[in-house]
This record gives C-alpha cells, sequence and structure tokens, in this order.
C-alpha cells in the first residue's frame, strides 16, 4: 500500500458521498410538502420496538468504532511494512515517522467513518449500510484473489492475533450494520406510509 492507493481511496469515497447526496437531492419532497411533524409521525411509530431500535443504534455505534480503530491500526501498520516507507522512516525522526503514518490512516479513515455515521446513523438511511455490506465481503475475497494469504503459514503469532482480531470485528460490524437495516428499513417504510397518509399517494416516499 502506498500513498496512491490511499488517495485513490479517499476520492472515491468522497465520490460515493457526493453520489449518495445528489440521489438524497433528487428523491426530496416536493416543494408542497412540509417535513413530517412528531404527530403526523407517532401512530406510525407506534408500532416499532423502539427499544431495540435504540439498543441496536447503540451496538452498531460501538462497532463501527471498534471496526474504525482496527482499520486505522490496520492501514498503519500495513504502510510501516511497505518498501518505501521503511526508506522514508530511515532517513526522518522517528516521531516524524510515526505521526505521517498516523496521518495518512487518518486521511481514509476520519472520511469513512464520518460519511458512514452521517449517512447510516445520523440520517437513517440504507444504501449506505447495503454498500458496506457488499463491499466488506467483497475486499475479503479480493485479498484472497490477490494472494495476500500466501504466506499465512509464516505469520507469527502476534500476525495471526491481529488477523483474527480485525476478522472478528469485521465479522461483528458487518452483522451490525444487517441488524441496522433491518431498523432503518422499519422506520423509513413507516415514514413512506406517513408521507403518503398525509399528501395522498403521489406523495415522494424518499425519507430525508
Amino acid at each position: 500500500m502506498n500513498i496512491y492507493n490511499l488517495i485513490a481511496v479517499l476520492v472515491f469515497l468522497l465520490i460515493a458521498f457526493g453520489v449518495y447526496k445528489l440521489f438524497r437531492r433528487g428523491s426530496k419532497n416536493s416543494e408542497n410538502q412540509q417535513p413530517l411533524s412528531e404527530a403526523d409521525l407517532k401512530p406510525f411509530l407506534d408500532g416499532l420496538s423502539l427499544d431495540i431500535e435504540v439498543k441496536v443504534r447503540k451496538q452498531w455505534l460501538a462497532s463501527l468504532f471498534a471496526f474504525t480503530g482496527i482499520t486505522a491500526l490496520s492501514i498503519f501498520f500495513i504502510y510501516f511494512g511497505d518498501g518505501a516507507f521503511n526508506e522514508f522512516s530511515e532517513n526522518t525522526p522517528l516521531a516524524f515517522s510515526l505521526s505521517f503514518g498516523l496521518f495518512l490512516s487518518s486521511l481514509v479513515v476520519v472520511p469513512w467513518f464520518w460519511i458512514t455515521y452521517y449517512c447510516s446513523y445520523k440520517k437513517r438511511g440504507t444504501v449506505w449500510l447495503i454498500w458496506t455490506m457488499i463491499s466488506l465481503p467483497l475486499r475479503e475475497l479480493s485479498s484472497i484473489g490477490m494472494g495476500e494469504w500466501n504466506q499465512a503459514a509464516d505469520w507469527d503469532s502476534l500476525s495471526w492475533f491481529m488477523v483474527i482480531t480485525f476478522l472478528g470485528i469485521e465479522v461483528l460490524y458487518w452483522v451490525n450494520c444487517l441488524r441496522l437495516l433491518r431498523v432503518n428499513s422499519a422506520r423509513e417504510c413507516q415514514t413512506v406510509l406517513a408521507l403518503k397518509a398525509k399528501y395522498g399517494p403521489e406523495a415522494n416516499g424518499f425519507c430525508s
């Protein structure tokens, strides 16, 4: 992994978020539709288990923090193993090298965390969650296809511990994404029903 890989991932994240925002803007309610009030939503949300929703959201947020942290560490250590970085670090103070490695990790992790939090948690969306649930397994399959596991027999105990810990947190995060997707989808469905009940069948049914 090098600086160009990280920049490519960052550009992809920003483009994906831009497409997401354009999609939502194009699906906004019409000018004649005002945002639904709590009174409008209450009869439709009463059928949902709000206690379970709160629990699922808290667990998802905790797993997001854990997954973000382990991803940042993985990027950091992978970059430390890159030959170009080793050559760079030999000619710079250790503190600066460490700071630069952390900066490169945060270059991808921070925007990804904010986009994921904004789309999935704050806006209670479903599109980014679906993309996450598709992309995580594909990433692991691609790592197998690229031969990243070919040297597994030579890994030491620390390497195995890091890999197993990362995969465990990734699986936990994926499961919590699935649970949050169900919660967000249920709320979105009820919001669509509330919109149509107030403005008629022609009402724009995309939740903002």
